[in-house]
C-alpha cells in the first residue's frame, strides 16, 4: 500500500511539474510574438506629423494596433517608451514605469501615417514585419488613455 502512494504521488507531482513548464513556455512564446516596432534613439532631430488617432489599442496577429479589431494602424513607438507584459495585460510604459497605453484601452495618440517608404522607417530599432503590414502611424506622443 505504501509503495501504491508513493508511486501516485510521484506521478502527481511529475504532471504538476509538467503543467507548469508548458504554461512557463505558452507564456514566452506569448512575449515574443508581439512585435514593438520602435524608433531608435537620435541625436538628429525628427519632423512628426501632427495630427491624431483614436481608438482602441489591439493586438492583432502579434501586432499592435490602433483602430477596429483587426484593422487599424500599426504604430511606430517612439524611443521612450517600452513594452510591458505581465500576466494577461500588455501595456506600453514611459522612462519612469508609468503605464502609458495598455490594449484593450482606448488610446488619443498624437503623430500621423506614414507611407511604408517613408525615410524615418529607416531609423527603426528593427525592420518592419511582414506579418504587420500598415497603414502605419507614425507616434509622437501619448495624448491620453
Amino acid at each position: 500500500m505504501t509503495l501504491r502512494k508513493l508511486t501516485l504521488t510521484l506521478l502527481s507531482l511529475s504532471l504538476s511539474l509538467g503543467m507548469m513548464h508548458c504554461a512557463s513556455s505558452r507564456t514566452t512564446r506569448s512575449n515574443e510574438e508581439i512585435f514593438f516596432p520602435q524608433l531608435a534613439l537620435s541625436n538628429k532631430e525628427r519632423a512628426f506629423p501632427d495630427a491624431l488617432i483614436e481608438g482602441p489599442l489591439h493586438l492583432s496577429r502579434g501586432c499592435l494596433r490602433v483602430g477596429a479589431n483587426g484593422e487599424g494602424a500599426l504604430v511606430i513607438w517612439p524611443p521612450h517608451v517600452r513594452l510591458d507584459r505581465t500576466g494577461d495585460s500588455i501595456r506600453v510604459l514611459d522612462e519612469r514605469s508609468r503605464v502609458e497605453a495598455q490594449v484593450g484601452q482606448a488610446v488619443k495618440l498624437g503623430g500621423g501615417e506614414i507611407e511604408s517608404t517613408a525615410p524615418i522607417l529607416r531609423d527603426l530599432r528593427e525592420p518592419l514585419l511582414a506579418r504587420c503590414p500598415g497603414p502605419y502611424w507614425l507616434a509622437s506622443g501619448l495624448i491620453s488613455f
